[in-house]
């Protein structure tokens, strides 16, 4: 398949390529977000790539009869939801966001010996941070051990 494929088809919401002898499935795949049916049975993929794990709508994925060897039988056998996590899961990390830039508010005449720092950051409460609420995200990401450094290290 062109590797520019699915660069344009961001409404495709059903594809059957099955009996078609691909070999491989291209990383632009992540681009088509509304899919939910992927039908992918009888052809020639040993490979699924990550940025499936995007494509966190799929209701159902058929990779039935081919020689797929980067994912465990485990993952296949627990349907398309598993096979989506596993992928999402092994994607890259995003590269880090810049630094923040902070706003200083002016200074007026303090009256009082008291000094008072405000600052406000948005942290997703742990209760949130789910991938019930969040699918499209890796699971590293959401868990509060990653995500506590980070914000401690802004403070």
């Amino acid at each position: 398949l062109p590797s520019k494929l699915f660069t344009g088809l961001v409404n495709l919401t059903y594809l059957d390529i099955s009996n078609n002898q691909i070999t491989s499935i291209p990383s632009s795949i992540e681009n088509s977000q509304k899919l939910k049916t992927l039908i992918l049975s009888k052809n020639s993929l040993s490979t699924l790539p990550t940025e499936m794990g995007r494509l966190w709508r799929l209701e159902k994925l058929s990779i039935d009869d081919n020689p797929i060897k980067d994912i465990p039988q485990s993952i296949i056998n627990g349907g398309t939801k598993k096979i989506i996590f596993h992928l999402r899961d092994k994607m890259p990390d995003v590269p880090p966001l810049p630094d923040r830039q902070w706003i200083n508010a002016p200074i007026e005449q303090q009256t009082g010996a008291h000094k008072l720092k405000v600052f406000t950051y948005n942290v997703l409460a742990e209760s949130y941070a789910t991938e019930e609420q969040h699918p499209y995200a890796p699971s590293h990401i959401l868990k509060w051990e990653n995500r506590k450094h980070k914000v401690l290290d802004e403070i």
